[in-house]
């Protein structure tokens, strides 16, 4: 508003109008990213969820990064050597890299990384690093991991929130709330947060590898795809992950907008909870496998943006075998099944986040007409991880964004010590091969081992795989230069605004 009785002369028109300019290339470059979900938590060490990844990949380096053709490529750690016998990982450190904080990154602070996600309490990278016997400091930037065993998808895990570097200042005197206030040394930092409503990253002027040119990020959480597209196309989000398939036409047809679609490594699945009634009966489970039909599901819930799936290694992925069987959908089948179990009218809770409604309700129809009766309970994020965490869950819908390696795509979900055991997999067979595949270095014989451990799950139905996803994410005009990574985590610093 101008202020009564200043004159309006040709100066400070001028002066107004460079100002204005000045106000309007600033808000040009911000971007604000529509979730769908918030962000449960910021600390790498504690993420299970894709929409922390969406956030933490840009305050955080890690050792290790993929490019668009899913090949490992340096980021923190600018070389590796591998010993011989598969047991020795020697890590060169980038010099000259700061956090967030001002500190220096080098060897110990890699170190002490590494030791806080196998050491803290609650650590969701346990397992991802169980495989690590040591850690030593040989240099300033030297870091020397040794093994107990091979371990051929390591480096892999390096790429993700496992390789994750925090600095130990900070890390130390946050403790438990670290999450809270999160300091990386990646291209941008943390600037603000409310739960709920946005996530603020603001540019790392000082980063390593070139000052990004988007000035701000704003994370915001629309879990209704509806809200979401609302957002999008009047001005409220520049890009939204993802889109609803439903909404793909009428955003394309929308000036200024695009839509864009690439492949995915991830897929969603029914998983039971094995440890408890009704899922603990094997008929139980064989009769939800019969009631799926994955085309109708892909149709229906997705208008076919995606590929029907039958086990956890899409096509696109080490570990998919061509011959892998599921029991034929057969809805008839299905409620003999429970009929022939004395298990008509099974009940049970399916615990869904508020972005899968749809996905759910074509579960509980599907599933309802063979014979079971099934609730819906919508649950936000945070008291979700905290219910299937703890197995206090009957069944619920996984959607997993994907990995390059089928070690870190499979072994979460089933091997009994895996971060992501939501089904409560307590099982040696299971264990045995996906322990040997973690082992074995022969790439043919490897992958022979999680063929077979994918069998062993679906032929038993202890997961029921419904889909594999395709990364689509709506996204205006304006923005420009998006890697485009199978993971579907985009990474900002690269990117630009028209």
């Amino acid at each position: 508003m101008l202020r009564k009785g200043v004159p309006m002369t040709r100066t400070t028109l001028l002066s107004l109008a460079i100002s204005l300019l000045v106000s309007g290339a600033a808000l040009a470059q911000t971007v604000t990213i529509g979730l769908h979900q918030d962000p449960p938590n910021l600390d790498p060490i504690l993420s299970q969820a894709f929409s922390d990844r969406s956030v933490t990949y840009q305050i955080y380096d890690r050792l290790v990064d993929l490019d668009e053709n899913l090949t490992i490529v340096p980021m923190l750690a600018t070389s590796w050597e591998v010993s011989d016998d598969g047991l020795a990982y020697t890590l060169q450190i980038r010099e000259g890299v700061t956090f967030h904080d001002g500190n220096a990154l080098d060897a110990e602070a890699v170190r002490y990384t590494l030791d806080r996600n196998l050491t803290r309490e609650g650590s969701a990278r346990r397992d991802e690093l169980s495989s690590i016997a040591g850690i030593a400091v040989t240099g300033p930037f030297t870091v020397e991991i040794t093994l107990h065993s091979p371990n051929a998808a390591f480096l892999a895990v390096l790429s993700g929130n496992a390789g994750a570097i925090v600095s130990p200042t900070a890390a130390e005197a946050a403790g438990a709330d670290f999450g809270n206030s999160p300091v990386g040394s990646g291209p941008f930092v943390f600037h603000a947060r409310e739960r709920q409503n946005h996530v603020t990253l603001r540019a790392n002027a000082d980063y390593w590898n070139g000052a990004p040119s988007i000035q701000e990020l704003v994370f915001r959480p629309f879990p209704d795809g509806d809200v979401r597209v609302a957002n999008l196309l009047s001005g409220g989000a520049d890009i939204i992950i993802p889109i609803e398939p439903k909404d793909i036409a009428s955003t394309q047809a929308a000036a200024g907008y695009d839509v864009v679609a690439y492949d995915s490594l991830g897929w969603r699945a029914f998983v039971m909870n094995l440890t408890r009634p009704p899922f603990d009966d094997p008929a139980v489970r064989l009769a939800v496998a019969q009631a799926i039909d994955r085309a109708a599901l892909a149709a229906v819930v997705y208008d076919d943006a995606v590929i029907p799936l039958i086990g956890p290694f899409p096509a696109n992925t080490p570990g998919y075998d061509p011959d892998l069987e599921a029991p034929a959908y057969d809805p008839e089948a299905a409620r003999a099944t429970l009929e022939a179990a004395g298990k008509l009218g099974t009940e049970f809770t399916l615990l869904i986040l508020p972005h899968e409604v749809l996905h759910g309700q074509f579960w509980q129809a599907v599933l309802t007409e063979v014979g079971f009766v099934v609730r819906i309970e919508q649950m936000e994020a945070g008291p979700y991880l905290e219910v299937v965490n703890n197995l206090r869950h009957d069944a619920t819908l996984v959607g997993w964004s994907g990995r390059i390696d089928p070690d870190p795509q499979f072994f979460p979900f089933v091997h009994t010590t895996g971060n992501l055991n939501w089904g409560g997999f307590n099982d040696e067979r299971i264990d045995g091969l996906l322990e040997a595949a973690r082992a074995e270095t022969d790439p043919a014989a490897r992958e022979g081992l999680y063929r077979d451990v994918a069998r062993l799950v679906v032929e038993e139905n202890m997961i029921v795989w419904g889909i594999q996803n395709q990364n689509i994410i709506g996204v205006s005009e304006r923005i420009e230069g998006i890697p485009l990574i199978p993971d579907g985590t985009v990474r900002w610093h690269g990117v630009t605004v028209r």
